[in-house]
């Protein structure tokens, strides 16, 4: 989607980060509803990022660190769709991260928990490595050739092209292949022939030489 040359363009990179971060929280939002919406009698903003409900001692604190690495595999696939290189996806993740911390930091204060520091480092990884090998998966594809819409590859083509080739050599014509008419002789062969004719009439008559051809 923002695929293009590779070229410094800064308003490129801050609308993917924006987007990505954007989508981050769109989607953990979604998966704090699904996991926690049921058991909590009102979801907040605490739950997205106030690190005091990242916590491994009650059902709720769990709810919230299964939402977060659901979060992860997630945004694993929007660095597919919107950062779309794999040499750029740790850049990417890292910043995306960085930022979460940043908007915790001043809605709810610095964290002092080794809980929550646990679970985004983790989520961290896991989307830099699946966002990483997705792209590579993605960059890998085969290439699809012609219009009827089936899929060859290039070396492919060029075999069954080099294949199909045949090498066509004139073919020598030689003396000893060649078939002279009747009554001639083969050119090259240094032979003559001696016409005849014949005089007289009937059996008895005599063979005159009258040239050498």
């Amino acid at each position: 989607m923002f695929y293009g040359p590779k070229v410094w363009d800064p308003v490129l990179i801050i609308s993917q980060i924006v987007a990505l971060q954007c989508l981050w929280y769109l989607s953990l939002c979604c998966l704090l509803w699904l996991l926690l919406g049921p058991y909590v009698p009102r979801l907040s903003m605490h739950h997205v990022l106030d690190w005091r409900w990242v916590s491994f001692h009650s059902f709720v604190g769990w709810m919230v660190i299964l939402a977060n690495v659901g979060n992860a595999i997630a945004a694993s696939v929007f660095l597919v769709l919107v950062v779309e290189r794999a040499k750029k996806c740790l850049d990417f993740a890292a910043t995306l991260y960085i930022l979460h911390l940043v908007v915790c930091v001043l809605y709810g204060g610095f964290s002092h928990t080794f809980a929550w520091w646990i679970v985004n480092v983790v989520g961290l990884v896991i989307t830099a490595i699946m966002g990483e090998w997705l792209c590579l998966q993605r960059e890998m594809r085969d290439i699809e050739i012609g219009s009827g819409g089936g899929r060859r590859r290039t070396t492919e083509m060029v075999s069954v092209r080099s294949s199909s080739m045949v090498a066509v050599t004139p073919r020598a014509v030689t003396a000893s292949s060649f078939q002279p008419p009747f009554g001639a002789s083969a050119p090259g062969s240094g032979g003559s022939t001696m016409r005849t004719a014949s005089v007289g009439s009937g059996s008895g008559g005599k063979q005159m030489p009258t040239g050498v051809v």
